[in-house]
């Protein structure tokens, strides 16, 4: 179809365009890596050598995204560019690929890479529940100071117990002071972040505010019924704290 590849091609020049928003070429990479089209594959790692560090970023993602294990050998060269933002996509891209090649490389940048990129490492392969979980336990015993301060930045993004253990531990028993420090800083990051998350609303037939306004309208509200004209009426009628509260829904 003609009109498919007059498509892509705008796409592709939309995700060049160094004077477009960040946010409008990310949505000119997902509908490429949605396409499933073999074209898009092979133009994001002709793009991985491209002069803009930002559509070597992005290119690096669609390559993950779209899993293509033939850029592997491409996106562990981006593990040594110069850019952060580069070095931290191509982690990302080489464990969402997720093969054997691809895991090794990014486990090498852990053990090996500068105190940025063994952060970025272990950042990642908090992404992958079986390879990169057992680098990051295995890392968080290593000799290597550095290893170890980054695998706790990779430990605050796994959310199970065994993560929770091993970063306390690190935060009180390594011997340290920069591991138990960063320990410490993502222990406290996450107890803020937790802090924030609001409990989720209780479905609108439990909802007393809710039951209690249905009564004063002369309605009723069904566990089996859509709510969503008595919110709306709620919304636009009700007080201030009912109007509010119609929002959380």
């Amino acid at each position: 179809m003609a009109w498919r590849g007059n498509v892509m091609a705008k796409l592709a020049e939309l995700l060049q365009e160094q004077d477009q928003p960040l946010a409008l070429r990310s949505k000119a990479l997902a509908a490429f890596v949605l396409s499933e089209d073999p074209a898009a594959a092979a133009l994001f790692r002709q793009l991985h050598n491209a002069p803009s560090p930002e559509v070597v970023q992005l290119a690096a993602l669609g390559s993950g995204a779209m899993q293509d294990a033939k850029a592997i050998e491409g996106l562990a060269d981006l593990l040594n560019s110069a850019n952060p933002n580069v070095q931290r996509a191509a982690c990302l891209a080489l464990v969402a690929i997720g093969t054997i090649p691809a895991i090794d490389s990014v486990g090498s940048a852990l053990l090996h890479g500068s105190e940025n990129l063994r952060r970025f490492a272990a950042e990642a392969l908090a992404n992958h529940p079986q390879d990169g979980h057992a680098m990051l336990k295995e890392g968080a015993a290593v000799d290597d100071l550095l290893v170890r301060r980054a695998v706790a930045y990779g430990l605050g993004r796994v959310d199970q117990p065994w993560a929770d253990e091993l970063l306390a531990k690190l935060q009180v028993e390594d011997k340290e002071w920069i591991v138990r420090t960063s320990a410490t800083e993502v222990i406290e990051s996450r107890r803020r972040a937790h802090a924030y998350v609001h409990a989720p609303a209780p479905p609108p037939s439990e909802s007393p505010w809710l039951i209690a306004f249905a009564g004063k309208q002369g309605m009723g509200i069904s566990p089996t019924q859509p709510a969503t004209d008595l919110l709306l009426l709620a919304l636009k009628n009700g007080s201030e704290e009912e109007r509010l509260a119609s929002l959380v829904y």
